[in-house]
C-alpha cells in the first residue's frame, strides 16, 4: 500500500486522511504529539501511524520530533498546515512529491524551506471527507497532473489549472464555498421554521433541496434551472425579487473577492 505523509492535523487534514484511508498507508506529523494520537483515533485511522523520527545515536540532533525537523526523504507529502505554521517545522532532505494545500503561499516560497522532486497546489474542500470534494490542481508539469490524480481523485472531483494565479480565486470559491452554501442552507431552514415547519422537517426538505440541485446542475446551467422552476407571475418570481432587490449575487460575488484578495495578502 503506497505511503502519504500528511503534515498538519487541521479539518482538511482530517477530511484528506479520511478520505485516502481506505486506500493508502498515512504517516500524519505535527507539532504535538497528543494531538496526533487524538487526530488518528478519534478518526478511526486505521492505515495510519504517527511520524516517527529516525533516531541515530551518531547524530547531534537525534530527537526530530523535539524540534519540529521533519525528514522528509523520498516522500510523498500533503502539507495541510495553516500557511502561519509553514516556518514552524524544518524539512530535512527532499521530498519526491509535495502537494501543498494551504491558501496564498507560492511554490516559490514552499522552494525556499523545502526540497522536492516535484510542487503542487492543490485547493481541496471539506466534501473531500465524503468522497465528494472539488480539488482544483496545479503543476508546473501538464504531465505531473496523473500523479495528483491518483491521490486526489480518491477525494472527488480534480479540475487541473494552467496557471498558478488561478488557484488562489479557485479556493475563494471551492475552498471556502461549503461555508458560502452552509449559510444559503441555515437561512432556508431558519425560513421553513419561520413559516411553520418544523426544525427537523425543514432540514430535511433543505437536505434533499441541494441533493436534486447538485444532479440537476452537473447537466444543466444554473440560469436554465432557474427559469425552469419560475413561472412568470409566480411564488418563485416573488422570492427571486427579494433576493434581487438585496443584492444577494453582488454579495457572493464580492464575497468571493474578498476571499481571493486575502489569500494574496497571505502570500
Amino acid at each position: 500500500m503506497k505511503k502519504i505523509t500528511i503534515i498538519g492535523y487541521g479539518k482538511m487534514a482530517k477530511a484528506i486522511a479520511c478520505g485516502l484511508n481506505d486506500k493508502f498507508s498515512i504517516e500524519v506529523a505535527g507539532r504535538n504529539e497528543y494531538k496526533l494520537k487524538s487526530f488518528i483515533k478519534d478518526n478511526n485511522l486505521s492505515n495510519a501511524i504517527i511520524y516517527q523520527a529516525n533516531h541515530n545515536s551518531n547524530s547531534e540532533n537525534n530527537n526530530d520530533l523535539a524540534n519540529n525537523t521533519i525528514d522528509l526523504e523520498g516522500k510523498d507529502v500533503i502539507l495541510a498546515i495553516k500557511p502561519y505554521a509553514l516556518d514552524s517545522f524544518i524539512y530535512k532532505n527532499k521530498a519526491n512529491n509535495l502537494y501543498s494545500i494551504m491558501a496564498g503561499i507560492s511554490i516559490e516560497k514552499i522552494k525556499s524551506l523545502i526540497q522536492a522532486n516535484e510542487y503542487f497546489r492543490v485547493m481541496p474542500n471539506i466534501a473531500s471527507f465524503v468522497g465528494a470534494g472539488v480539488n482544483v490542481i496545479y503543476a508546473k508539469h501538464l504531465d505531473s497532473y496523473k500523479k495528483a490524480s491518483e491521490i486526489f481523485s480518491m477525494l472527488g472531483k480534480c479540475i487541473f489549472v494552467d496557471k498558478e494565479s488561478l488557484i488562489n480565486p479557485a479556493g475563494a470559491i471551492s475552498g471556502s464555498g461549503t461555508a458560502y452554501l452552509a449559510i444559503v442552507a441555515e437561512a432556508m431552514i431558519d425560513a421553513g421554521v419561520r413559516e411553520g415547519i418544523n426544525l427537523d422537517t425543514s432540514k430535511e426538505i433543505v437536505r434533499g433541496l441541494f441533493s436534486g440541485f447538485a444532479k440537476l446542475f452537473e447537466n444543466s446551467e444554473a440560469n436554465q434551472i432557474k427559469l425552469d422552476t419560475t413561472s412568470p407571475g409566480g411564488t418563485t418570481a416573488e422570492a427571486l425579487k427579494i433576493l434581487e432587490n438585496r443584492a444577494i449575487r453582488s454579495a457572493f460575488i464580492d464575497a468571493i473577492h474578498k476571499a481571493n484578495k486575502k489569500a494574496h495578502r497571505i502570500s
